[in-house]
């Protein structure tokens, strides 16, 4: 009898826990594991992770890896960049950046990564809750969009802030859904999306995309149209390809069982920008098992150089939950014409 009670008051502690982790999280509320104590340590170190695939849709697995370090300003990375031909720019949801050097081959590595706060206010997550990157490719000058407080800020060639704004159009834009993806055209407009959901259809989700005809800093006004995501995804980052075209990252998140991720890549033409119709893509690949997948947030495309060959750097956001979540760098390369049509 005593046996009985002890089993079912375990059964209602372990119902009660799997309650409050599901209410904490649907509540946007993340379950995070405690501050360590403030290492200011600049070495990373990655280790590559074996792969049970090596393609994915018309993409080439070439690389995983799982990265940490004991810096206590490291995780929570929502955007990246590539720089150059071998070096990575990543956002962090809490304002600051890491400066680090492209993986390769089979055995880990630890290297020094430059971590630097983007603003001074990197104590307040609403005023440091760095979600995407941009980056002109002639001048080299970034942009940072930022959640909470819904600005966009141009920051100088080290990454810092050297001067934000907060357009009116984003102003009433639901905390915690936006800026997140942002991405500056060849031509100069600058897209930028919203992760809230606007409307639901039968053919998947809309959002809120903004088209600003210039630097969005200078003050000039976007245009407001929509975008369509597959039902239940969430557009997270987007870069541009070589040939015109806007590849976009989304993700889903997903609780039960247990929480857990699944994304997509995704391409839109730009051309096809209009007020009279959302702006539709294409699934590309899938994001999901056995591939390594977590909490994918930042994309970086970086041309091979000669032809439509590309590659495409993925980050997740380990939203600072050591125990449940990762942060994993993926690696793809990608021949456009191999795509399907």
């Amino acid at each position: 009898m005593k046996l009985a009670r002890v089993r079912l008051r375990v059964r209602r502690w372990r119902l009660a826990a799997i309650v409050v982790v599901v209410l904490a999280l649907a509540s946007g509320t993340w379950l995070r594991a405690p501050e360590p104590e403030r290492d200011h340590s600049p070495t990373i170190t990655l280790t590559p992770l074996p792969l049970e695939q090596r393609t994915l849709g018309p993409f080439a697995v070439e690389g995983a890896w799982r990265v940490d370090s004991g810096n206590f300003w490291f995780g929570g990375y929502s955007a990246l960049l590539a720089l150059d031909r071998t070096t990575l720019f990543a956002g962090a949801d809490r304002g600051w950046t890491l400066r680090f050097a492209m993986p390769g081959g089979a055995e880990p590595v630890r290297e020094r990564g430059v971590f630097h706060p983007v603003t001074r206010n990197y104590a307040d997550k609403r005023l440091s809750d760095l979600e995407s990157l941009t980056r002109d490719p002639t001048t080299g000058q970034i942009w940072g969009g930022f959640e909470w407080i819904n600005a966009i800020a141009r920051l100088d060639l080290d990454g810092k802030e050297a001067k934000a704004i907060r357009p009116a159009a984003m102003r009433n834009w639901p905390d915690n859904t936006g800026a997140e993806g942002m991405v500056r055209l060849g031509d100069g407009r600058f897209l930028v999306s919203s992760e809230a959901i606007s409307s639901r259809t039968a053919d998947g989700d809309l959002h809120t995309l903004l088209v600003f005809p210039g630097d969005p800093v200078s003050g000039v006004r976007p245009t407001k149209l929509t975008m369509l995501t597959p039902q239940g995804y969430r557009p997270v980052d987007m870069a541009q390809l070589p040939d015109g075209r806007v590849m976009v990252l989304m993700r889903k998140t997903h609780f039960l069982p247990l929480l857990h991720f699944t994304g997509r890549l995704a391409i839109y033409d730009p051309r096809t920008l209009s007020r009279d119709a959302p702006w539709q893509g294409r699934v590309l690949a899938k994001l999901q098992p056995p591939l390594p997948t977590d909490n994918y947030e930042g994309l970086a495309i970086l041309p091979d150089g000669q032809g439509p060959g590309v590659t495409l750097w993925l980050i997740s956001d380990d939203n600072r939950m050591l125990v449940l979540q990762r942060t994993l760098l993926l690696k793809l390369h990608w021949q456009p014409d191999q795509a399907a049509s």
